[in-house]
């Protein structure tokens, strides 16, 4: 009997040994990670050129309005000129512009991670989760670029030479379609078209003048041009250019129509 009562205890302490010892290895989190920024939208603010006073805010869907996110978050400013953000898996990617810089941080609780540095970068576009596109004013010069960027590691592993001050891209049916907004005075009036297994520009498609965004449905890109107004010597108006939305087919890359505005 005292022998029977030993094994049972036995047996007992042995059990709880290795619950206790699977405890210690595997640990629950006692406190859960919040995530503060999952259910709203983020508004880029680019702040005054010069001023280094770029900021992110953020409207959560019960309409709650807040400031200033990421330099609450991390006691630093984001930089000069906010240009866009991009959200990748649970990475933020945001643009700043005049910086010279895309900072990465956790969209969800807006955390730092890291950033890369490009010259001067406008908008980001996923191709997976470990590849996007940036694209590069590259100021001042004869030709931008769009940066390929492998996300593992934040580095850019090619670079691909565009038109003149490349803008917001997209992102469709293996193409990335880059707005080529042209240098001052002379608006742009091209898309720039890249295969991303050759990552190479293989079309460049003539639209209106001064296209300014983009946007997909199914196989369709629309591109929307401001037009442009031409002004004399006393900065009286001379011209002007109707606004336009130019549909394109993403598959075959031909216009399909033009709608004046």
């Amino acid at each position: 009997m005292k022998t029977s009562k030993t094994i049972n205890k036995l047996i007992i302490f042995l059990i709880t040994l290795t619950v206790v010892s699977c405890t210690k290895d595997n640990p629950e989190p006692l406190i859960p990670i919040s995530e503060k920024y999952d259910d709203g939208i983020f508004v880029t603010c680019e702040g005054n050129f010069n001023s280094a006073n770029g900021s992110l805010s953020f409207i959560s869907d019960d309409g709650v309005v807040e400031n200033n996110i990421f330099n609450s978050v991390n006691g630093f400013p984001l930089g000069d000129v906010v240009q866009s953000i991009t959200i990748i898996d649970t990475i933020a990617y945001i643009v700043v512009n005049n910086s010279g810089k895309v900072v990465v941080a956790d969209a969800g609780t807006m955390q730092y991670i890291s950033e890369i540095p490009v010259t001067t970068p406008d908008h980001m576009t996923a191709i997976s989760n470990d590849v996007a596109y940036v694209s590069d004013w590259n100021a001042f010069s004869d030709n931008g670029f769009v940066h390929v960027i492998d996300l593992k590691t934040n580095e850019i592993t090619n670079s691909i030479q565009v038109g003149h001050q490349p803008g917001e891209i997209l992102y469709s049916n293996g193409y990335v379609f880059v707005i080529e907004s042209g240098v001052w005075p002379e608006a742009g009036n091209s898309i720039s078209v890249i295969n991303v297994e050759s990552e190479t520009v293989v079309e460049n498609i003539i639209v209106e003048t001064n296209p300014i965004n983009m946007a997909t449905n199914e196989n369709v890109l629309w591109v929307l041009s401001k037009g442009e107004t031409g002004y004399d010597e006393n900065w009286q108006e001379i011209s002007v250019t109707p606004g336009s939305l130019t549909s394109i087919n993403t598959t075959s890359l031909q216009v399909n129509n033009v709608i004046e505005l």
